[in-house]
């Protein structure tokens, strides 16, 4: 499942994280899936929370992994300088230099689009070095992904149509200290504002949580358990 402008799902000429979230459903429809465990990863955090308030009794358990979902108002876009914004936009139009950039300057890429410390991804075993390095690979084709990312400005810094509070079910959210997208303040407010919720932070692991893959999948793995 590709959210609107990524791949070859096409864009409304409304969009909203409301339309996003009817649109969860209708793929839920279309499966003949009543009820599901559902994951919001980065900025998929908004649309995931968003069906969850909509649909309830359809959302058996929610996770939310490094939310990019930014209540403030303070868009992730505004951590890059205006010369890195130029940069990163001009890449997202060529497929060619984006693989340039990860072929040639891989810290570069880790900072700029995995938003990660690459210290971190340095410091992390091999096994968790290949995990990013498939991540940025498997970006590609950008030039198909452009509109989705640009949309993400507007889409991660959108109200939600009910309060965090009204929020009935099951959620766990995590997120990392030195998240280069800034999504531990995120994380620590959704889990502040919905009654069921639990928050699992790390120190330090970036936007791709470096170092606590195999811990995070197990408390994921437990949580819903949990709740099944």
């Amino acid at each position: 499942m590709s959210r609107f402008g990524y791949l070859r799902t096409p864009t409304p000429p409304h969009l909203s994280i409301a339309l996003q979230a009817d649109a969860h459903a209708c793929l839920l429809d279309a499966l003949g899936v009543r009820s599901a465990a559902v994951i919001g990863v980065s900025a998929g955090a908004p649309s995931a929370l968003e069906f969850a308030l909509r649909y309830s009794t359809r959302c058996k358990a929610l996770v939310l992994l490094v939310p990019g979902w930014y209540p403030s108002g303070a868009s992730a876009t505004e951590r890059l300088g205006p010369l890195e914004a130029v940069i990163v936009n001009r890449l997202l139009d060529s497929d060619f230099l984006f693989w340039a950039l990860i072929k040639f300057f891989p810290r570069i890429a880790d900072r700029t689009v995995l938003g990660t410390p690459p210290a971190v991804i340095a410091a992390g075993s091999p096994r968790e070095q290949e995990r990013v390095a498939a991540l940025l690979h498997n970006i590609l084709p950008v030039s198909q992904r452009k509109i989705g990312l640009s949309l993400e400005g507007q889409l991660t810094v959108e109200g939600l149509s009910k309060p965090l509070e009204s929020l009935t079910v099951p959620t766990l959210t995590i997120s990392a200290e030195d998240d280069l997208y800034r999504t531990y303040a995120n994380a620590q407010f959704i889990a502040r504002h919905i009654p069921q919720c639990r928050f699992v932070g790390y120190h330090t692991g970036g936007h791709m949580v470096v170092g606590h893959n195999d811990e995070f999948i197990s408390t994921v793995i437990a949580f819903l358990h949990d709740h099944e």
